[in-house]
């Protein structure tokens, strides 16, 4: 059941203790490193080798990518990094495998790492500090928070493309959410476990 709108708030709040409690595992995506980038300069030279003449605006605009790259490359190292030490003693194992429940990278297959972490309360205040399920992005946060139980993957979000999907077990727990407040605006519909997101783990 796909979700077009944020979850944030006291909601978000609500849903973290639930999925905590609910599921023996989440997995979080998180870059390597900040993304290449090439510079201002660079791209205006090439631009004059391709017989182009990059105008005042055009170079404006490159100056201000630079500092938005710049900006967030010191919030990844300040604050995403830290937000990740802070997790590891609930790590259960990590991966290169560029692929989660909401994504498969095809471009840089190197780029990110996938974590996955025990479940349990003591994972409660680290997560709550995004305040929403699309906040978990991109400099300052992992990505794409998502929630297994015995493997399967029932609650994950796309942050990037703004949408949360949610496989209740059964009709006890659609209501459940629906009565916690979460717009699944689509009648209950089974889906069976061999048709989620699978993950291998093992607990400890």
């Amino acid at each position: 059941m796909t979700i077009h709108q944020d979850i944030g708030q006291t909601l978000y709040l609500s849903l973290l203790r639930y999925a905590l409690d609910s599921s023996d595992v989440f997995l979080l995506a998180c870059a390597v490193q900040p993304p290449p980038y090439m510079d201002g300069n660079l791209r205006a030279s090439a631009m004059r080798g391709l017989g182009l003449r990059p105008d005042a605006r055009t170079m404006q605009r490159l100056q201000e990518e630079k500092e938005r790259y710049e900006q967030d490359a010191a919030q990844f190292a300040s604050h995403c990094l830290p937000f990740l030490q802070k997790l590891a003693l609930l790590l259960l194992r990590e991966r290169s495998n560029p692929e989660w429940p909401s994504t498969k990278i095809l471009s840089s297959p190197i780029a990110y790492t996938v974590r996955l972490y025990r479940a349990c309360p003591d994972a409660f205040p680290l997560l709550r500090q995004p305040g929403s399920y699309f906040a978990w992005r991109y400099p300052l946060y992992p990505e794409d928070l998502s929630f297994f139980r015995r493997g399967r993957c029932w609650l994950y979000a796309s942050s990037h493309e703004q949408y949360v999907e949610v496989f209740p077990r059964d009709i006890h727990e659609y209501r459940f959410l629906v009565e916690m407040g979460v717009p699944l605006g689509e009648p209950y519909a089974w889906v069976p476990e061999s048709e989620l997101f699978w993950e291998d783990y093992t607990l400890p």
